[in-house]
């Protein structure tokens, strides 16, 4: 927990600093490190599972993403995902005479390009909408806030498992302590950097967003029960790896990208 909260204190204000401020190549070659090294742990969890490769190409063609974002749009960034998919394709039919590992290889390389690359990268056109990077900062602040919420309602009084199986730490109680937690950040978010949003459209986008954080959340304990880890990796002390820190970020990112591209289209 002392390493949790020194680590916390550390990244916290570097990675607020950097959203606010940092040029978009910047945030860019930030989201392809990350990207980078979630994959390389992604990979590492796979050869757990008895899927073995080189995670080489997976890692190189995941980190480009946020850059065909950056300087080509989100268009030609799905058109490259989907010839990486193709490229995966043709690999993993020559590139071994085991059907088997062919096609654990190929799977684990496309889980992840659409599990992390493809999501994660979404940091970059959500920063270049207007008041971007303060949207940004209110999904992690969002997440951040579910996660502490739901980890001290969940200690005190957490006696009804939100999933047992996948993640015994968890509770409904927990769940809903978190997703309160949520709410109140997100009202002050909206209220003292002033977003824009309607009381009630705060309170019903934090909720929708709340629980997808579980779910990613949930969907990284799935794979790691299913390999055996306990962590994804150890590079942040007291965190664990790098995908057990953007888990619940992975599908809270596109998701807010695209609700505030909806919403301004309808305004």
């Amino acid at each position: 927990m002392v390493k949790r909260l020194i680590s916390g204190i550390i990244l916290i204000p570097i990675v607020v600093a950097i959203i606010l401020y940092a040029p978009f190549w910047v945030i860019a070659a930030l989201a392809a490190l990350l990207i980078a090294g979630a994959v390389k742990e992604l990979m590492h969890i796979n050869e757990k599972m008895g899927y073995s490769g080189s995670a080489a190409l997976a890692i190189v063609f995941s980190a480009s993403i946020p850059f065909i974002f950056l300087y080509a749009g989100l268009a030609d960034a799905l058109r490259a995902s989907v010839a990486y998919v193709f490229i995966y394709f043709l690999t993993g039919i020559y590139a071994r005479k085991d059907f088997k590992a062919s096609a654990n290889w190929v799977m684990s390389k496309i889980l992840a390009l659409l599990y992390i690359a493809v999501p994660v990268a979404h940091i970059v056109p959500l920063t270049g909408l207007e008041n971007g990077r303060l949207w940004f900062l209110f999904s992690l602040v969002l997440v951040w806030s579910n996660d502490t919420f739901a980890y001290f309602t969940g200690k005190a009084i957490g006696k009804h498992k939100l999933a047992p199986v996948l993640s015994p730490g968890k509770s409904i109680e927990g769940l809903v302590g978190g997703l309160l937690g949520g709410v109140i950040a997100s009202l002050c978010m909206n209220y003292f950097l002033g977003l824009g949003l309607y009381h009630y459209e705060v309170a019903l986008l934090t909720l929708g967003l709340g629980v997808v954080s579980v779910y990613g959340d949930l969907f990284e304990s799935l794979l790691k029960r299913a390999s055996g880890v306990k962590d994804s990796g150890n590079l942040i002390p007291g965190h664990g790896g790098l995908l057990d820190r953007i888990d619940s970020m992975v599908f809270v990112v596109p998701a807010l990208y695209y609700y505030l591209e909806l919403r301004n289209l309808l305004s």
